[in-house]
Formats: C-alpha cells, structure tokens, sequence
C-alpha cells in the first residue's frame, strides 16, 4: 500500500510549482533540529554533526549553506529570529546563542538541559522559547529559581536573560507560542519496551534514538506486543496538552489521552492564533500496530477534533502558515524504503490531504519560515547511516 500511495502522489505534486526535496549538501551522520526564517540574510538553519568533524550549524541564505563549528555533543533543534539576528540551538546539555547572525555562537551560562523544541515567539518574533528538561543555578541571567524544571525556558530579551516555567504535566516535548502569554505545551511519554531499549542514547521519540556517537537508530517497524495488563491499569503512555495565559505562570490540561486505553503520547503542535492549534500524535494501535493521529482546537482547547488518523509508522511536525494553511510532517515505511509523509490542510486544520511522499526520508522535524514560502525537514535515511535537510521551495 505505501508503495501504491508514493506512486499516487507523485503523479498529483509533478504539477505543483513547488516541491520537498532532499539538499544533499547538508548531509550528516545526524541531523535532527530545523528552523526557518524570512530574513534577507537567513532562509534556514539546521543542528547537525559528523563523525569525525563534530557539531556544526549550518546557516542556510536561501541558495547554500555555511557551516560553522559548535563545541557541542549532540545538537538537537535549532531556530532563528524573524530578523536573523539571533539564533539558538540546543543540545542534549548546553544552549548555544548567537546575537551577530550567526557570526559566532556563545553558550547561556548556568543553563543546562536536553531540548528538540527551540522557538520563536513575540509580537516582533524576536523572544526565545525551549521545551525540555532544565537544571540552572541563581544567577544575574536566569531570573528563575535555582533547580530543576520541566517546562519552559524562555528569554524575552535577545538571551541576554532567562526565566523557566514548570509544565506540572511534565515530560514535556514540544511548544507553540502564539502570543506573549498564551503558550502551548505537548507532553508525552512511551510505555516501555524491552526490544526498544538502547543504552547511551538520547530517545527523540518510540520510533527513533541517537546513540552517544551520533548514529541514528531507527526502530523496529513491525507490529509491537501490548503490554499485558489488568483491568484499569495505565498502559504506560500518555500524552497531554497544557495552556498558559499568563505567559507561563499557571497552567492547565486542555487535552490528555485516555491513560487506561491509549498507546499514545504527543509529538508538534502549532497555532496559528490563541485559538487554533492542532497538535500531532504517534504511538501504537490495541494490537501493537503502529498509529497516528492530528487533532485540532477551535476554540482554544476547550474542544477538539481528531482530524487525522493514520497507520503510518510515524507523525512528528505541525506547522501552521495562515489561517487556513497548515502543515504536517510524518513517516511511512515499506519492507524496504523509508518515506517522509508531508500533509497540508487548506482548510485550517479540519481535515488533511497527502499531498507528497518523499523517499528515502524518516522525518525527525519540521518548520516553515514566517510567510510559508520555504521549509525546511529534517529527514533519516531508510538506513539511519546518514541524514540531510528537505527543503520546500
């Protein structure tokens, strides 16, 4: 069927003016964090490393790519002002920012923790927001109680400072920022899976694991045993989405997944608006076979409708361009081959059309710049030897 679904929209995007394409210029032993800007200096930039040379970023102005060195282990997701001027990228530990363009990079001193969610928000575009797990000691740059949080860290002012805020939902995964105080936050959580155990590597999702020397392992495809459990017993995955409108000072659960029944946790999620947000999901169906699914507020999380369900392998990006336009980034497999799924809503987010499959590319993230006319994926290769950026253009 994947085979017969590649081959169907290939014949529908021949037409289309433009296209996802893989950049091989950009190819990497790991490549897993994208970002996309409008600025005249700055189309893109990606996190990535190789063996043998280390972590860099590449800066990319719309025509080629630059690289420029990090003294980083793993870099996970990577972002950049609607001006270009600042950019930020995040590891496993450190958070490198720049303020001269991408000239040279600094660390945020007193700042540690593991992040594949760096965003942008604000009404100039120019404050940063990352989800993950943080560690920070009480200092002059981080407002913020020394500890641990789960949850935001946030800079409003060029990085210069930072402030944290705790998800109580925890395991926190990925965010959107539609305005300065009204945030969204996707958590979510894998049961466990003995087969799926990889020591010394960071878990990007159920589906995918970078292992310390910066491999890419892809899992086991194949149907997966359900965890046999009682009656009234958690599953052991969970997903959640929780709101801020007081710019991270409380929060609440607009929407979770049903913790008895659901092998499912949260990947993306994308506003457009304070209102409209859809957030994508991954996981397994009862059987253990794999699922995927969209839903999407209207209304501010008070409701939401499942909009998409899939038995694709995977679904981790969402990305809204306009009121009406919104963007989806999965993966499909065969015995054989690897596809990045791409899927637009024209209709904000009420329903979703495949509109390419490209081979070759397990997907690991996605973004657009800010007026939607080029993207940018970060894709495996069906292997895992090696990754590039798709770009849409």
């Amino acid at each position: 069927m994947n085979i017969f679904i590649s081959l169907s929209i290939l014949s529908l995007t021949s037409v289309a003016s433009k296209q996802w394409a893989l950049d091989t210029a950009t190819t990497a032993t790991v490549l897993v964090g994208v970002g996309s800007t409008d600025a005249d200096s700055l189309k893109g930039i990606v996190a990535a490393a190789s063996n043998g040379v280390g972590a860099f970023v590449e800066h990319f102005d719309g025509s080629s790519w630059e690289k420029k060195a990090l003294q980083a282990g793993l870099l996970l997701d990577s972002a950049a002002t609607k001006s270009g001027k600042l950019r930020v990228v995040t590891s496993t530990a450190k958070v490198f920012f720049s303020n001269d363009s991408g000239d040279s990079y600094s660390t945020v001193e007193n700042l540690i923790g593991t992040s594949q969610s760096a965003n942008i928000f604000g009404v100039e575009k120019e404050s940063i927001a990352l989800v993950g797990g943080w560690v920070t000691k009480k200092s002059a740059n981080i407002k913020s109680s020394a500890g641990s949080v789960n949850g935001v860290a946030f800079s409003t002012d060029g990085g210069v400072t930072f402030s944290l805020s705790a998800v109580p939902a925890g395991s926190t995964r990925y965010g959107a920022f539609p305005t300065e105080d009204t945030w969204y936050v996707s958590s979510g959580m894998w049961g466990d899976d003995p087969k799926a155990a990889i020591k010394d590597s960071h878990a990007h999702s159920s589906r995918i694991s970078i292992a310390s020397d910066g491999s890419i392992l892809l899992k086991d495809f194949e149907k997966r045993i359900p965890k046999v459990k009682a009656a009234g017993e958690p599953t052991g995955w969970f997903g959640s989405v929780s709101k801020t409108t007081d710019g991270g000072k409380t929060w609440s659960v607009v929407l979770s997944t049903d913790l008895e029944n659901d092998y499912v946790y949260f990947n993306g999620i994308s506003c457009f608006n304070t209102l409209q947000c859809v957030v994508v999901g991954e996981g397994d169906d009862s059987t253990g076979a794999p699922l995927t699914v969209a839903y999407t507020t209207f209304d501010g999380g008070v409701t939401w409708e499942k909009t998409l369900t899939t038995t694709d392998v995977g679904l981790i990006g969402a990305k809204f361009i306009s009121e009406s336009e919104v963007w989806l980034l999965g993966s499909a497999s065969s015995r054989v081959q690897i596809f990045g799924q791409f899927w637009k809503s024209t209709n904000g987010g009420k329903s979703f059309e495949l509109v390419q499959s490209l081979s070759n590319c397990f997907s690991i993230d996605l973004d657009m710049n800010f007026d939607g006319s080029t993207g940018l994926a970060a894709c495996s290769s069906s292997s895992g030897s090696s990754c590039s950026a798709a770009v849409y253009k």
